[in-house]
């Protein structure tokens, strides 16, 4: 059955990092955990052997003997459990009935978790003696966003951690994500949250709100340190399960039942107190600033850093370079990941000392896969070929050492005997990172209507387009241009998205974010037979073409018109919030936006997110934004409305072309294998009079939300739902957040070449004529 819902209604929301609908707003705490559950779920792998887990990531640093651990060492802990569960226990470790044993404890009543926590932090010191241990349950992390104010019941410090680090005391600030080492979720007995070793997941809102909770604690620890990955307890009691997650996947180990035989855990502990920082998932290619660096950041980058990212520490970062690896100062992010699995993007403006000037940071985990290329290799091909208006690469690579490519993904093609969580076969990932020659801002800081247009566009000719200003100088748009040449070099950038447009410094538009870039033609111009890379979509849910997202076009190969569509999407979405259009029937900001750019559906049946039901209509003439107007911005709404045009001329030359029937407009089809007719629409609007000096104040969600669709993430859209992306997570069904995987994090269909008939069901069941038929009676169809 197939549920439709406004992601005005249920905030949905990677991601990965990590395509699926964003939403404007972050969802609730409650909403969020119940989300990531579902997201992550086809990205968890388990239930891992204990000893296997043990053996292959925790590797034994004590240089001593193993001891003998009493099964009773955790008596002390006071329990839920049952008389019956607890006789059970002493059975089943030979504790005579009369003899002292977990039957004939004291009961705590009435009962809650709090109880726990005091003699497992005391257990858990005592273990971990290069530690602190800190029963956090009651405080939140002053520096966390809204959304984010996740309270672990423990958290784990290693003492040399916090002694580089110049933040508050434990004392005054018990939860800081940006120094703990290791999350503690505390749950009582009868609280199951994984299953056994023949049914992984348990059933039932609460188990997936904790494994959402487990998720989205993760996601913060990570996003907020610079890790390869991150070790997590959950105490299920008298069940420990232990957790190692990185940026394709989380696997858990089966069972250890501390109130029986807690050997391993303790194992796991002791272990754990003696491995290095980088063997705790910990980037060592990163370091903390000295007191006398973070004066020097925090002067440089001042202007540029957000002032809400001003509380966060200073940072040391290495960029792969020859002959040794470059050295920049980084400090707040321009934006972070939002999501545990997938590319997980973090950007920042960087301090380069060894230059003199700011540059612009670019952290990513990248789809490893056969056929996709490293974005350092594609830039310096870009570079080397003159390609203007993208970034240039000062240095980058992928980052070296063991623990820069992800692991969890060899455990699911194929599955291990052990594995009874049906994961998909995930994606191996990557860290890279690239420093580039430019410093951003963000499309949304355009300062004038007109600039805004030519920073979508270059003068191709070399001409003045922008009579007030030295275009070429100052201006020069710059992404269709980008986007065009780099096309005729071969390589189409799939990911058109506000996001990936940025003002540098002089007022340029740069196309950033090559990173799904794919070969489409060699070097002599001959067309690539691409077979499926990845297994989902790649694009930004928001601004993908209508054609990508339509429920029954999976196997919808990416091509040049779906790239061009997005400029209509993105250009649309900044006239409606910045551009203070009139609309018929006065429609809010607030329902353009969740029924054109975060329109989708869940079949729960397949798992899948559909879309594209609202661009459709648009597309098709019949969606109220059709009528729009620009008062002040002629122009604009003319840009608007000829671009329109072409690709609504595309979709019935299509339509008619799959039923069979020869069609006049077949002379007239508009060639989207070029960029010849978007690019004659930017000059005519560039050229005309009627602009306005100034814009218009911003309206609707960005006066709350920077903006709406800004989620610092994701660029993969899944095919398949209930997962993260990461990139970044997805806030809540019914929309994407993490630049997605389509669930933003999948077992989903491969792309495929060649185009299946199209269709679209309207809202009602039927044919929605608007959209993808027959054009309805009165709606706006453009002439031949």
């Amino acid at each position: 059955m197939e549920q439709v819902q406004s992601s005005l209604e249920q905030t949905p929301q990677k991601k990965k990092s990590n395509s699926r609908a964003r939403s404007s707003t972050a969802p609730p705490l409650e909403e969020a955990k119940t989300q990531m559950g579902r997201d992550l779920r086809e990205e968890y792998v388990g239930l891992m052997p204990s000893a296997q887990f043990l053996e292959t990531f925790v590797p034994d640093n004590t240089n001593a003997p193993p001891s003998a651990v009493d099964s009773m060492l955790f008596s002390d802990v006071p329990t839920k459990a049952t008389k019956t569960d607890r006789s059970t226990w002493d059975s089943e470790i030979g504790v005579e009935p009369k003899q002292p044993g977990y039957g004939n404890l004291p009961e705590t009543k009435p009962f809650h978790e709090k109880h726990m926590y005091k003699p497992i932090k005391e257990h858990l010191q005592r273990l971990l003696s290069n530690c602190i241990v800190v029963v956090t349950a009651h405080h939140h992390d002053k520096l966390s966003k809204a959304e984010k104010k996740w309270r672990p019941d423990l958290s784990v410090y290693f003492r040399e951690m916090l002694q580089r680090s110049a933040g508050p005391t434990l004392d005054d600030a018990p939860t800081q994500f940006d120094h703990l080492d290791l999350l503690i979720e505390i749950k009582p007995t009868g609280f199951d949250v994984f299953g056994c070793k023949s049914s992984f997941f348990v059933g039932g809102k609460e188990a997936e709100d904790v494994r959402g909770q487990i998720a989205l604690a993760l996601t913060e620890q990570m996003t907020r340190q610079w890790r390869t990955f991150a070790f997590f307890v959950l105490i299920a009691d008298p069940l420990v399960y232990l957790i190692r997650a990185d940026r394709s996947g989380i696997i858990v180990s089966e069972g250890i039942n501390i109130r029986v035989k807690p050997q391993d855990f303790v194992t796991f502990l002791q272990r754990y107190n003696a491995l290095s920082a980088e063997q705790r998932g910990v980037d060592t290619t990163v370091r903390p600033a000295t007191l006398e660096e973070t004066e020097l950041a925090k002067q440089k980058l001042l202007p540029h850093v957000p002032e809400n990212q001003r509380g966060r520490p200073v940072f040391v970062v290495e960029v792969p370079d020859t002959p040794r690896p470059r050295e920049v100062l980084v400090w707040g992010p321009l934006y972070d990941a939002e999501s545990l699995t997938g590319r997980c993007t973090r950007v920042f403006p960087a301090w380069d000392g060894e230059a003199g000037r700011v540059r612009f940071l670019k952290d990513v985990w990248r789809t490893d896969t056969e056929g996709m290329e490293k974005e350092s290799d594609i830039l310096r091909t870009l570079n080397e070929a003159g390609v203007e208006h993208v970034p240039a690469l000062v240095a980058g690579d992928d980052v070296p050492g063991t623990y820069h490519k992800t692991v969890t993904h060899t455990y699911t093609n194929p599955t291990p005997a052990w594995v009874t969580s049906k994961p998909d076969a995930l994606d191996m990932r990557t860290h890279h990172r690239l420093l580039e020659n430019f410093i951003p801002t963000l499309l949304e800081d355009y300062e004038t209507p007109k600039q805004f247009l030519q920073v979508l566009f270059d003068g191709f000719s070399g001409q003045c387009l922008y009579h007030d200003v030295y275009v070429l100088e100052l201006i020069s748009g710059s992404i269709l241009a980008a986007h065009r040449d780099a096309y005729a070099l071969g390589f189409l950038h799939r990911d058109i998205s506000d996001n990936n447009i940025m003002i540098d410094e002089k007022g340029r538009g740069v196309l950033i974010d090559w990173e799904l870039a794919i070969r489409v033609k060699d070097k002599n111009g001959t067309p690539i037979e691409n077979k499926a890379r990845q297994r989902y979509r790649t694009g930004t849910w928001a601004f993908m073409s209508c054609n990508l997202l339509e429920p029954k076009q999976l196997r919808n190969p990416h091509s040049l018109a779906d790239d061009q569509q997005s400029f209509l999407w993105i250009g649309l979405y900044y006239i409606l919030l910045s551009f203070n259009p009139t609309i018929p029937g006065n429609p809010s900001i607030e329902y353009l936006i969740s029924t054109i750019f975060e329109e989708n559906s869940y079949d729960s049946n397949s798992r899948n997110f559909n879309g594209g039901l609202g661009k459709a209509k648009v597309v098709g003439g019949t969606h109220l934004v059709c009528g729009l107007a620009v008062l002040h911005n002629k122009p604009m709404a003319d840009w608007f409305t000829r671009t329109l045009d072409v690709f609504a001329l595309d979709k019935l030359y299509r339509d008619l072309k799959a039923r069979g029937r020869i069609s006049q407009l077949a002379e007239s089809q508009p060639d989207l294998e070029k960029h010849d007719a978007l690019e004659e629409i930017f000059r005519d609007s560039l050229d005309a009079g009627g602009w306005s000096p100034t814009r218009e104040p911003k309206k609707g969600r960005s006066d709350t939300v920077r903006n709406p669709l800004h989620t610092g993430n994701a660029t993969t859209t899944k095919r398949r739902s209930d997962e993260s992306d990461g990139p970044g997570y997805s806030q809540a069904s019914g929309s994407i957040a993490k630049k997605v995987k389509m669930s933003p994090g999948e077992a989903s269909i491969p792309e495929a070449d060649g185009e299946d008939e199209q269709e679209c069901d309207g809202e009602d069941g039927q044919e929605d004529g608007g959209a993808l038929g027959e054009p309805e009676l009165g709606a706006r169809v453009p002439s031949p």
